[in-house]
C-alpha cells in the first residue's frame, strides 16, 4: 500500500477514535475500527514528533482537523458546543473529552500556538473561543507537504546545482564535516564575495546533503518590521521544520537595511546569509555563527562565531581567533 493510502487510513482510524471519545453512538464501519499500521510514520505522527506534542495537544490538533475532514465528527462537535449550525472545537470541549488535558496546551509559547498549528478566534472567552487548524497544517496531515502560500510570493526555491566549481564543492564537503563535528544546534553560515550564483550553489548543495530544501529571500522581499515580519518569522519557523528546509538571505552588494538586519538576527538557524562584503550582526540568541568567503573560484574561508577556519587555495585549514 502506498504511503498516501496508509496515511489516509491512519486519519480515518484517528477520527473514528475521536468520535467514540466524544460519545458518538452512530454506526461505525469496519474500516473505522481497523488499526492503521505502516512501516512509515503517518503525517500526524511525524508532526507530533517534530513539535514534541503531548498526547492532549496531538488529539486537540486532530480534533480540529477532523471538523474539517470528517462530517460525522464535525456534527458531533457542533452538538456538544451547542452550535449545530456551526461546527467547531473549543478548548472547553477538548478539556472535557480528550486524554491527559492540560491548560498549558494553548499557551502562546506552547507548540500549537507558537508554531501556528491552531488559530484561536478573537472576541470570545479563552475556553469558548472557536479553534481552527491552520490550512497549511491541514494539508500536511492529509499528506500534502508544500510551502505555505503566504511565503510563495517572497521565497524562491533553489534546487541543487547541476555543476559547481571544484573549490566550492570542496568547501561544501569541509563545511558539512565541521557542522557535524563542531557546531552547536543553530548555526549561521555567512557566504561573502562577488559570486552570488556560486554562493547559492554552495548553499543548495549543503542543503541537499543535509536532506533539506533551500529557499532564497532577496533583499527587496524582506518583510517590513512590525506585523509583516512577525508573521514571516512565525510561519517560516514552522515551515523550516515541516518541509524541512534552510533559508538563504541573499543580499549581494545591497546596503543592509534595518529590517534585513533585524530579520537576520531573529531568524532561527540553521541559516545562510550571502553578501558581497563581510557583515557584523548582533545575535545573542544564536548558538554559533559562521562566515565563508567565495570570491569567484578563489580561496574560501569559513568562520564560526567563536572560532575561525580559513582555507587556503590548496584547501588546507588553520584555526584563527575571531568573533562575529
Amino acid at each position: 500500500m502506498e504511503w498516501t493510502d496508509q496515511n489516509q487510513r491512519a486519519l480515518v482510524c484517528e477520527f473514528a477514535a475521536l468520535r467514540r471519545r466524544l460519545g458518538d453512538t452512530g454506526q461505525t464501519s469496519g474500516d473505522d475500527l481497523l488499526t492503521a499500521s505502516s512501516d512509515s510514520p503517518s503525517a500526524i505522527d511525524t508532526l507530533s514528533r517534530i513539535f514534541e506534542l503531548s498526547v492532549f495537544e496531538r488529539e486537540l490538533l486532530l480534533l480540529c482537523a477532523g471538523v474539517e475532514m470528517d462530517s460525522a465528527l464535525a456534527d458531533r462537535c457542533g452538538e456538544l458546543v451547542g452550535r449545530p449550525q456551526r461546527c467547531f472545537v473549543t478548548f472547553s470541549l477538548a478539556m472535557a473529552t480528550l486524554r491527559n488535558p492540560h491548560w498549558s496546551a494553548l499557551a502562546p509559547t506552547a507548540p500549537l500556538r507558537r508554531y501556528r498549528l491552531i488559530e484561536m478566534e478573537s472576541g470570545h472567552g479563552f475556553t469558548a473561543a472557536p479553534l481552527h487548524i491552520d490550512e497549511r497544517v491541514l494539508h500536511y496531515l492529509a499528506g500534502v507537504n508544500g510551502l505555505d502560500q503566504r511565503l510563495e510570493g517572497v521565497l524562491h526555491a533553489k534546487h541543487g546545482p547541476e555543476w559547481l566549481a571544484e573549490k566550492h564543492y570542496r568547501l561544501a564537503t569541509e563545511t558539512i564535516a565541521m557542522v557535524e563535528g563542531e557546531l552547536a544546534p543553530a548555526p549561521v553560515l555567512h557566504l561573502f564575495g562577488d559570486d552570488p550564483m556560486g554562493q547559492e550553489g554552495l548553499a543548495s548543495l549543503l542543503a541537499d546533503r543535509a536532506g533539506r530544501s533551500l529557499y532564497v529571500l532577496r533583499m527587496e522581499d524582506t518583510p517590513a518590521t512590525g506585523a509583516e515580519m512577525e508573521q514571516f518569522l512565525a510561519v517560516w519557523t514552522r515551515e523550516a521544520l515541516l518541509l524541512p528546509a534552510f533559508l538563504l538571505l541573499q543580499w549581494e552588494s545591497e546596503t543592509l537595511t534595518p529590517a534585513a538586519r533585524q530579520l537576520a538576527e531573529r531568524l532561527p538557524g540553521p541559516l545562510f546569509i550571502a553578501s558581497r562584503e563581510p557583515l557584523r550582526l548582533q545575535s545573542h540568541a544564536r548558538a554559533a555563527t559562521a562566515n565563508a568567503s567565495l570570491r569567484g573560484c578563489g580561496a574560501p574561508a569559513v568562520r564560526w562565531r567563536d572560532r575561525r577556519w580559513r582555507c587556503s587555495p590548496s584547501a588546507s585549514c588553520r584555526l584563527l581567533c575571531g568573533r562575529i
